[in-house]
Parts: C-alpha cells; sequence; structure tokens
C-alpha cells in the first residue's frame, strides 16, 4: 500500500453518530442471544489458550464505540475479560503474560461477529474504563448504559493532529529504520493515551488514532517494524556458485570487484551444513550451548546482525564456543580498536579514518556542557531555541551555540550558527573537525522546520562544510537521515539521551510537560562559563 494512495482526512472514519445501537449486535438495548453466547465461546477458546489454571474472572465485558452510538464500519468489538490483578502474585509478571498472548491471539485468530472484528484484552478489575458504554455479558446486562447524545468534536484539532501522526508515519516508514518506527509507534500511543485521559473517547488524539487505524496506517507501521525486527535477526548462509568448467587445480572463481558486506556483518567457520544449522537454532541462547556440538571450519556461514553493536555482542559468544570469526564489512566506527582478522576476498580495507569517532567520555562532557547551555538559554530574556551545538576543531578549538532568531522571524539553527562563530574566529572549518549536537541534524526540506529556518536543512549544510562526523544526544525521530554524507553516532549515555530528549519534546512532542522558569532572567548569560575555548585532549 502506497501511503499517497490513502484517503485524506475525513472525520467520518473516525465517528459518527446513530439513534440505534449497532442492529448487527444488539435487538433494542439487549445483546442478540446468538452474539452473546459466540462471544463466551470466543471468551473460552482465549482462556484455554491463555493456559492458566483457576484464574478467577470477574467478569467478561464489551466495549467501545460498538457498545455505544458512535460506532462506525471500522470500529471492532472490543471483548474485555476482567481480572483482579492484585491477587496475583507477581502481577507485573502477569501483565506482560496477558498482553502477549492478548497479542498472539488478535494476530492469529481472524475473529468477527456478523463482520464486526473483534478484539480481545484482558483487564484489571482495578483500572477504569474510559467508555461510552460497558456490558456484561455474563450478567447480560449495561454496567454502563450509553446515551444518545452529540459530542462537540473538534474537528480542526482532529484534523491538525491526524496530519502531525500521518506525516511521522510515513517518514518512519520511509526510513526503513526499526528503532524510528519503534519510536513513532511510542509518540502515537502516547498522544492516545494523553487525548484519553484529558478529554475521552472524543478527544482529538483518539480521533486522530481511529482515522489512522480505519486507513490501515497503525496496521502498516506495526507490519514494518516487525519486518525490520525478523530482518535483524536473521541468519545469512551463503554457498559458493561453481562454474562447470571450474579447475580445481587453478585459481578458485571469484567476482571481479570486491562485494562490500552490510555493517555488522561477521564470518563463521562452521565444518558442514549440520553445523551451520545447529548455530541457527541456538543462537538466541549460545551462552548455554557446549562448544563441543560444533565442528571447526572452513567451510563458513555469514552473519549479518544490522548493526555493529549486536555484532560485536554475538562475536564474544560465539568466539567463547571456540568458532573463528572474520569481520567482513567496513572498520567499525564505534569499535576501531576491537578489530578482527579480515578476509581479504571482501571490501574491508577502504579507510573511513576521516569518519570514526573516538572518545566517547570527552564527547559526553560537551555534550552535558550543552544541555547545561539550553537551560541558561531558557532562563535568559532572550529568544534562545532548545538545541545546542559545538564544533571542535583537531587542534581542540572548541565554539558552542544555541538556535537563535535571525530578526527576519526564522531561526538560525545551532549547528549553523556554531560554524558561522567558528569560521568568523578561525577561519574555514578544518578536516577532522567533529559537530557535537543535543538533537540530530534537521534534513527535511518542506516541513514545518523548514518554514521558520533560515538556509538550507542542516544535513546539507554539514555536507556542504565537509562535515565527516557528528556526535548527538539525541537522533530526531521525525527527520529522515539518507542524504546524510557524514557518520552520526547517538550517545549512549541514558541520562544525556534522556536530558537531550526532554529538550526536543518541547518541540517534538506537543503534550511535553517540560518546562523551564515562568519569567525570563536577563541578568543570566547563557554563555557565561561556556565561551569558545581551546578543548584539551585527544578526540578522535
Amino acid at each position: 500500500m502506497n501511503i499517497k494512495e490513502l484517503h485524506s482526512f475525513k472525520l467520518s472514519d473516525a465517528v459518527a453518530f446513530h439513534d440505534k445501537l449497532n442492529p448487527k449486535l444488539f435487538v433494542g438495548q439487549y445483546l442478540r442471544p446468538e452474539v452473546s453466547k459466540q462471544l463466551k465461546i470466543i471468551a473460552d477458546d482465549f482462556l484455554t489458550e491463555l493456559g492458566i489454571r483457576d484464574l478467577a474472572v470477574k467478569d467478561i465485558t464489551i466495549s467501545g464505540s460498538n457498545a455505544a452510538y458512535s460506532y462506525t464500519p471500522y470500529s471492532d468489538l472490543d471483548l474485555h475479560i476482567l481480572v483482579d490483578m492484585n491477587k496475583l502474585s507477581n502481577d507485573e509478571i502477569y501483565k506482560e503474560l496477558f498482553n502477549a498472548k492478548k497479542t498472539i491471539y488478535n494476530d492469529s485468530h481472524d475473529v468477527k461477529i456478523h463482520g464486526v472484528p473483534v478484539e480481545l484484552y484482558v483487564q484489571d478489575t482495578n483500572e477504569p474504563v474510559k467508555s461510552l458504554g460497558e456490558y456484561s455479558i455474563l450478567d447480560d446486562k449495561w454496567l454502563r448504559l450509553p446515551t444518545k447524545r452529540r459530542a462537540n468534536l473538534d474537528q480542526a484539532a482532529t484534523k491538525l493532529k491526524y496530519q502531525k501522526l500521518e506525516k511521522l508515519i510515513s517518514r518512519a516508514i520511509k526510513s526503513n529504520s526499526l528503532s524510528k518506527i519503534s519510536e513513532v509507534l511510542k509518540t502515537i500511543k502516547r498522544y492516545r493515551q494523553a487525548g484519553l485521559d484529558k478529554g475521552g473517547e472524543f478527544s482529538p488524539e483518539n480521533l486522530a488514532y481511529k482515522a489512522l487505524r480505519s486507513q490501515g496506517l497503525i496496521t502498516k507501521l506495526y507490519g514494518f517494524r516487525d519486518r525490520l525486527h525478523s530482518e535483524k535477526l536473521t541468519i545469512e548462509t551463503m554457498y559458493q556458485n561453481v562454474d562447470e568448467d571450474y579447475d580445481p587445480n587453478g585459481p578458485p572463481p571469484g567476482p571481479e570487484t570486491k562485494p562490500t558486506m552490510p555493517r555488522g556483518t561477521v564470518r563463521v567457520d562452521v565444518s558442514d551444513v549440520y553445523d551451520w544449522y545447529k548455530l541457527g537454532q541456538n543462537i538466541s541462547n549460545l551462552d548455554r550451548v557446549d562448544p563441543k556440538i560444533f565442528g571447526k571450519g572452513p567451510p563458513s556461514t555469514i552473519m549479518s546482525f544490522g548493526s555493529e553493536d549486536e555484532e560485536h555482542k554475538y562475536i564474544a559468544a560465539l568466539e567463547k564456543l571456540g568458532l573463528t570469526t572474520t569481520d567482513i564489512d567496513p572498520v567499525d566506527p564505534k569499535h576501531p580498536n576491537i578489530r578482527q582478522k579480515v578476509d581479504p576476498t571482501y571490501n574491508v580495507s577502504e579507510s573511513l579514518n576521516d569518519q570514526e569517532i573516538h572518545n566517547y567520555k570527552k564527547l559526553d562532557k560537551i555534550l552535558s556542557r550543552l544541555c547545561q547551555l539550553v537551560v541558561k538559554g531558557q532562563q535568559s530574556d532572550k529568544d534562545y531555541g532548545m538545541v545546542a551545538a559545538g564544533i571542535l576543531d583537531p587542534d581542540n578549538n572548541l565554539v558552542c551555540r544555541l538556535n537563535i532568531p535571525d530578526g527576519t522571524g526564522k531561526r538560525i539553527h545551532a549547528e549553523r550558527a556554531a560554524i558561522e562563530a567558528y569560521e568568523s574566529k578561525y577561519g574555514s572549518v578544518p578536516k577532522g573537525s567533529i559537530v557535537i549536537t543535543t538533537l540530530s541534524p534537521c534534513s527535511e526540506h518542506h516541513d514545518e522546520t523548514a518554514e521558520e529556518r533560515a538556509g538550507t536543512d542542516c544535513t546539507d549544510y554539514l555536507n556542504s562544510k565537509k562535515i565527516k562526523k557528528v556526535y548527538c544526544g539525541y537522533m530526531d525521530p521525525t527527520q529522515d537521515k539518507d542524504n546524510r554524507e557524514f557518520n552520526l553516532i547517538e550517545t549512549a549515555n541514558k541520562k544525556l539521551r534522556h536530558e537531550c530528549k526532554k529538550f526536543a519534546d518541547t518541540f517534538l512532542d506537543e503534550d511535553s510537560p517540560m518546562q523551564f522558569a515562568a519569567e525570563k532572567t536577563p541578568a543570566i548569560n547563557p554563555y557565561g562559563g561556556l565561551k569558545d575555548n581551546q578543548y584539551r585532549g585527544s578526540i578522535g
């Protein structure tokens, strides 16, 4: 499905008002007998698959739009099994189990009642039900009787929420990035929950979510996430194609040019096909595998983990088993000193020194000072933004700046401000310099950021300055990074990342609760204590 082919926003996709309850499910105000019977069968089937003996079920209910007068052709029927979680030992573990089983059941069973999809959920009896109507299947009565009323819907706000979330989804899918898609799913979930808590079922956030779901965007996003996650865990086995005229006494055939392997790829020597199979069977549990079950190669298998971090985690476990591993991808910028044996068959000798980033500890110190700069900027009397950046050259000259207005109604982004200040003081930015920023550089040409930004996007700007290394506190999930020509690494320091994310959420997330001092304080100079200086210490 192409997102561009989807219908534009229609409020009727999310909510409609009727004078009668859904006639497919109700006769008047009572649930149809055959519907009630079938829902009990579905609930019993789910409980059987749940596999927990003597689970005390308090009630089985239905809720949501199909238990009210606001259903649409896209509305499902929420079938809830009520359990008192307080009476279960290790209730958090049970909650995880219930959620996992619910997801598996709903994904593997296409259950419908007279064409209405049924969605199962184990509900804690101590949690309030955020629904206009709730009907008990076991007692055949309303626990909360829905009323015939038309809500005052904020269509303009709903449309804005819809368009913003649709744009996030489009960018996430276009990025083909598992982390970006997962981040957007969390944002959508947070949006919807905030809307339900604040305005109930007819809040703009919940209606926007329903409109997206009715058009298949939510399902599409989950599908992309699951596919990318599966690819990340895939083991690829490489077989050699032998030409019929191959001379066994001559040089082995091979490609005219060396193939380049993706990052996170390693060759593991195991003796035969059966060993490859055993390795695949035990890949998620290598610490408990008996090393004696593997023969030593060659031949070998090629394993692609999708990222350098994942590769190095598994390399340690593989070598504990006595298996020989060989890197067949380019130099890992994160682990330049943990380079393994290289196979010359593959294109691994290309120099990436100009993109290698070292000394994360010192970079995190600079990032910490940039965070202080953001806070001081918000407490000053000037209109500083929520992003700070610095440029550090090979001679350790460091210049830091905040996002600032340019006087024409637009804003100079922090990366541009820092480089312009550096060039004013030291001249052209030399090769080997690194940009440190609290938020990864913007890269969109036609989004909201572009409208308020002075000059081109920061990614193109850094490309034009021949910057090859960027170290950030938080990776912006709303930006497409495909056009960058530099190595971009996000800090592994969780506290710093959380702090930088809070700054970014003040403009990326409308519901962010973060606030600074209510009144500006003219006496505070944000650059006090962090002036342009010589930053001593080697940074690659």
